[in-house]
């Protein structure tokens, strides 16, 4: 029997999902609430559809959701060998909870346009709010929704990357490309009052993902686009923080004898990410647990150590290391696993048609996105951060499979 939503069920979860993007850039407690409702959503129509079409799977699915199960199922594996408190699973268990949203996902019909004016406009309340902030409340970096100025840079560095994928498909939906534009700024300003450097890799590796797909096809337009951001953050006034990061890379690469000439904020990181592979090679196979005053315990021990007095923090700044803190290198594998998987879904379902080419396109600059910022950041540590990634992931994938089951171009 073939399970399709009815037309008000498809109206409700057109506007569940643009109230959830929308309100992840104005209040993230609705936006949590809103992902509550979807995933009970989702649940009541896997079981009342069981005898249905709505779980069938084909092995491409299989394998993409595999991976989302796997990697939990890891991480519950390391919480209860080591004991820990349940809210140290919460961000974790979000990789559980998209499966269901998937199969939900999979039967809305989601027109391109929506994800074009949805990204347009978050991108626009974005920039709205971290101006507030900065030229209203007088913060020195903008956090907007997300508290956090790192997190907000990312998300806006997230959109923007979304906005470069529909600007290359403009002509072929007819998308206007100066509303596009107009996100791009909004985006890219709103990434600028958030002061974070990190975002950079991310754009690194988008752009190494561009010029492999339009590496037979380069014009002038695409070149142009391509080397927007780097000549944007070249030009932009008081980029101090920029010129500070090439100085602390040029010391690092040149003079590493002279680390003490770095930034606090990179002296950290470099604290953080030695501290933690100690801790790997230490403890590879089982890591030393899920509880964050772990890793806060062994910094301690590294400050006395070197009788220094470098900040404290619960987490490596790096989600790779971070996993292999927590849970070994079973943890770091299991991350890589899932990113393979994820882009491997999307790629396969690319050269089908062009709209499959597009999604395709939108799901691997997120995911690339995504690695990069994980380099200088914890994104799995912080809640808004990992549920819009998945959010996203799990839209774009299910729309590629309903186009592929359907035929639908």
């Amino acid at each position: 029997m073939v399970f399709e939503l009815r037309p008000y069920q498809h109206l409700i979860s057109l506007a569940l999902i643009a109230s959830f993007f929308l309100f992840n850039f104005i209040d993230r407690n609705i936006s949590d609430l809103i992902l509550v409702v979807i995933f009970l959503f989702s649940i009541s129509l896997a079981l009342y559809n069981f005898n249905t079409d709505y779980l069938n799977t084909d092995k491409s699915e299989y394998l993409f959701l595999r991976s989302f199960f796997l990697f939990f199922l890891i991480i519950l594996f390391y919480y209860f060998y080591h004991g820990s408190d349940i809210d140290n699973l919460d961000n974790y268990s979000r990789f559980l909870l998209m499966i269901p949203i998937y199969y939900y996902f999979r039967k809305v019909s989601l027109n391109y346009k929506f994800i074009y004016y949805v990204v347009v406009l978050c991108a626009f309340i974005s920039f709205i709010h971290g101006l507030h902030d900065v030229y209203s409340h007088g913060y020195y970096r903008a956090t907007a929704a997300s508290n956090l100025s790192i997190t907000y840079g990312n998300l806006n560095i997230t959109l923007f990357v979304i906005l470069c994928v529909l600007y290359n498909y403009r002509k072929a939906y007819s998308l206007n490309q100066y509303i596009i534009i107009t996100g791009l700024v909004f985006s890219l300003i709103a990434w600028y009052l958030s002061l974070t450097r990190g975002s950079i890799i991310g754009l690194l590796f988008c752009f190494l993902y561009f010029a492999y797909l339009y590496r037979s096809n380069l014009s002038l337009s695409k070149i142009l686009l391509i080397l927007l951001i780097p000549l944007t953050i070249l030009v932009l006034p008081n980029n101090d923080r920029i010129k500070i990061l090439a100085n602390d890379i040029n010391i690092i690469l040149n003079s590493p004898s002279q680390s003490q000439m770095l930034t606090k904020s990179s002296q950290e990181r470099i604290f953080y990410y030695s501290t933690s592979i100690k801790i790997i090679s230490s403890y590879p196979f089982d890591g030393i647990g899920l509880n964050k005053n772990k890793f806060k315990e062994y910094l301690d021990l590294e400050n006395k150590k070197n009788k220094s007095k470098i900040k404290i923090s619960s987490h490596s700044h790096n989600d790779f290391l971070s996993l292999g803190v927590k849970v070994g290198v079973l943890g770091i594998f299991a991350l890589i696993y899932f990113y393979y998987s994820c882009i491997l879904f999307f790629r396969k379902n690319y050269g089908l048609s062009s709209i499959t080419n597009m999604y395709s396109d939108l799901g691997v600059v997120v995911c690339l996105s995504q690695l990069g910022f994980m380099m200088t950041q914890t994104q799995l540590h912080h809640h808004q951060a990992t549920i819009f990634f998945l959010f996203f992931i799990i839209l774009i994938s299910s729309q590629l499979s309903y186009l592929r089951r359907d035929n639908l171009e």
